[in-house]
């Protein structure tokens, strides 16, 4: 019984310290058909395989995740739209600032 626990263990070291990466595989299901065709197109636009579009997708979320600030990513999804040019605002005062050199009686301090 031991020597089965050892060479157990021996398996799983083994295997974990592997030169060789270990590849996961997912399985989608109740896909929208809309979805499928649509990611059909783009890995055609892309010249890839549905999966090799699939993984690149993926890496490119998880890769925004660990990004920079969100600026950076308001930023990043915006800059395919372009510039927008604003108009200068007026800065001009809308009243006269108070003077507290005179108090409301009148006197000076």
């Amino acid at each position: 019984m031991q020597l089965r626990k050892d060479l157990s263990r021996r398996r799983i070291a083994a295997h974990h310290w592997s030169l060789e990466p270990a590849f996961a595989s997912i399985t989608l299901r109740q896909l929208d058909t809309q979805l499928v065709a649509r990611l059909h197109l783009r890995a055609a636009r892309n010249g890839r395989s549905i999966e090799e579009e699939v993984l690149s997708i993926l890496r490119s979320a998880l890769s925004e995740e660990s990004g920079g600030s969100l600026a950076d990513a308001i930023r990043q999804r915006f800059a395919p739209l372009g510039s927008v040019d604003l108009p200068e605002m007026s800065r001009e005062s809308t009243r006269e600032p108070p003077d507290f050199d005179d108090d409301a009686g009148g006197r000076k301090r």
